[in-house]
């Protein structure tokens, strides 16, 4: 392994070199990083290394604007080797995990085509994405595209049976004229909670995935989260604002910013009482997004 000193890289413009090269993807700022010189017996992959920066190069102005599009999604990729690690040694992936690695997956599937697009132009040599299909039906089974991890009803004829009846209970109670058949309904809906938790873990692999990006002090991702779920009826966030204070919750147990977590918890049960009194998904899930990053840079600062 050839050694060149900080001095002599200095003294030769490959230091400067080196700081102009910004990684766009956790594996590619890991790359600059373990830069290495090619052995001799290396020649091959070397030339075929500058025939392709060369191609990149030649063809810049050309596909300014894909190149452009290529970076941003590159830039979103989340390293999540550990996660693989983790799944090839026989763990289970917790939500945020799953969340992640279907990210990266459909990511890496929306790149391809741009990838293709490059190709075209610069013909690279010895360069391919990986199909990724398959893994996607696994996390995606009806192929819904959404960003978020959803256990869907047809993953089993139970789910579909207990969120049927579910929602009749919670028909009927809204009719309902007595405190007793009130009453009744309510332990009904109760016990079927408690049957649909353990089939679908929906609400709380949303709270994760909100947990995720507020734990990065993430505001813009929280944001496009937030529009993505703004659909939500009050039902929906009722369970997500209840999965996620659980979830917080059970945070203050194992965390050190036990402060900044209690003040999450009271912005999550603010925003409980504020549907309590029909104020719209749209600014609960805003309110939540923005104080709760605002909390997460407060504490980092």
């Amino acid at each position: 392994m050839i050694a060149v000193k900080f001095e002599e890289k200095e003294k030769i413009g490959l230091q400067y070199a080196l700081e102009t090269l910004h990684g766009c993807s956790p594996f590619g700022q890991e790359r600059i990083r373990r830069l290495r010189f090619y052995a001799p017996e290396e020649r091959a992959a070397l030339e075929e290394e500058l025939y392709n920066v060369e191609q990149a190069a030649n063809a810049a102005g050309e596909l300014k604007d894909v190149y452009n599009k290529l970076m941003t999604g590159l830039c979103q990729m989340k390293d999540i080797r550990n996660s693989l690690r983790r799944c090839a040694a026989g763990e289970t992936p917790d939500h945020v995990e799953l969340f992640e690695i279907k990210g990266y997956l459909q990511r890496l599937d929306g790149m391809r085509p741009l990838f293709e697009q490059i190709n075209a132009v610069t013909h690279f040599k010895g360069m391919t994405f990986h199909e990724v299909k398959d893994a996607l039906a696994v996390l995606d089974p009806d192929g819904t595209g959404s960003r978020g991890f959803y256990i869907p009803d047809s993953a089993t004829a139970k789910l579909k049976e207990i969120r049927s009846a579910k929602k009749e209970v919670e028909e009927r109670l809204f009719h309902a004229q007595t405190d007793a058949e009130k009453d009744d309904l309510r332990l009904k809906r109760t016990r079927l909670c408690g049957e649909e938790d353990a089939e679908d873990e929906n609400a709380a692999a949303m709270a994760d995935e909100f947990i995720a990006l507020e734990r990065k002090g993430d505001t813009p991702g929280l944001t496009a989260w937030c529009f993505a779920h703004e659909t939500l009826d009050a039902r929906s966030l009722g369970e997500f604002l209840l999965a996620l204070k659980r979830r917080y919750a059970a945070l203050l147990a194992s965390q050190q910013d036990k402060m900044r977590i209690m003040d999450i918890i009271r912005l999550v049960d603010r925003c409980m009482e504020y549907q309590t009194v029909n104020t719209g998904v749209k600014h609960i899930l805003g309110l939540l997004a923005v104080r709760s990053a605002a909390e997460t840079r407060k504490a980092i600062d």
